[in-house]
């Protein structure tokens, strides 16, 4: 084994030794990583996809979680979703949509506006409770990939 498999070694033992102590706090998200939600809210959307397709069987998340994530890249990307957009987006039953939607509104996170011009359809779109709940969710997943992305940015 040559020097640099050893720097290798002891750099992915090190993060390693940092990801499995019991009261590892994530840390700050240093400013190399731009923290970018909205790329991270995409990559969770396609892994969803992703792992459907591999295994059927299986839902891939919670369908609130998934609703939330569509709001968000909505939000994001200042696009409007409607009831049935949300349920063609998710991929979900109508009915689990229907559901979900309760839970969340019931919840603060989503609320439900009529459209003016059609009194059949109702906007989407999360509360400022509802986004501060995702984005610090996915401001978290960031702090816990960026020892991992260290790692393979220092190999």
């Amino acid at each position: 084994m040559n020097h640099a498999e050893r720097v290798q070694i002891g750099i992915a033992s090190k993060i390693l030794t940092q990801l499995l102590k019991p009261q590892h706090v994530p840390r700050a998200i240093p400013a190399s990583h731009q923290f970018d939600a909205l790329a991270i809210a995409r990559a969770l959307k396609e892994n969803f996809a992703k792992r459907e397709e591999l295994l059927p069987i299986l839902p891939a998340c919670n369908p609130g979680w998934r609703i939330l994530i569509e709001l968000y890249i909505a939000r994001r990307e200042r696009v409007r979703v409607s009831v049935t957009d949300i349920t063609h987006l998710t991929n979900l039953a109508g009915a689990t949509s229907l559901r979900w939607l309760k839970l969340l509104d019931d919840g603060g996170l989503v609320i439900r506006q009529p459209d003016i011009n059609d009194r059949r359809r109702f906007w989407l779109c999360l509360t400022d409770r509802g986004l501060g709940t995702v984005s610090q969710v996915l401001e978290n997943m960031a702090a816990h990939f960026n020892p991992v992305f260290d790692l393979a940015y220092a190999m």
